[in-house]
C-alpha cells in the first residue's frame, strides 16, 4: 500500500539493440494486453551540443493485432529508421 491505496505491479523492460531486425521481431511478442500500453523510445540520433534524438510511440493494443498490422507496423519503423541515415 502506497498513501491508502494498493499499487499494482508494474513492469518495464528496456531492450537496447543495434540489430532492427531483432528489434522488429522482439515487438511482436511485446504488444501489450487489452487496458494496458507500451511505450517505444527510439533513439535515432545523437548530437554533441543538444543530445539524443528521440521518436516516441504510445502503442495501445486492446485486441490481436493481425498478420497486417504487425507487418505494417514494422515497416514503419524500418522506413523511419532508413530515412534518418
Amino acid at each position: 500500500m502506497f498513501g491508502g491505496e494498493t499499487v499494482t505491479p508494474q513492469r518495464q523492460l528496456f531492450i537496447v539493440s543495434h540489430h532492427e531486425e531483432l528489434t522488429n521481431r522482439l515487438v511482436d511478442f511485446l504488444v501489450p494486453p487489452e487496458g494496458k500500453t507500451m511505450h517505444i523510445l527510439n533513439f535515432i540520433n545523437w548530437l554533441p551540443d543538444n543530445g539524443p534524438e528521440v521518436e516516441q510511440y504510445k502503442v495501445e493494443q486492446a485486441t490481436r493485432a493481425s498478420d497486417r498490422t504487425r507487418t505494417r507496423f514494422k515497416q514503419l519503423l524500418s522506413e523511419r529508421a532508413a530515412s534518418k541515415f
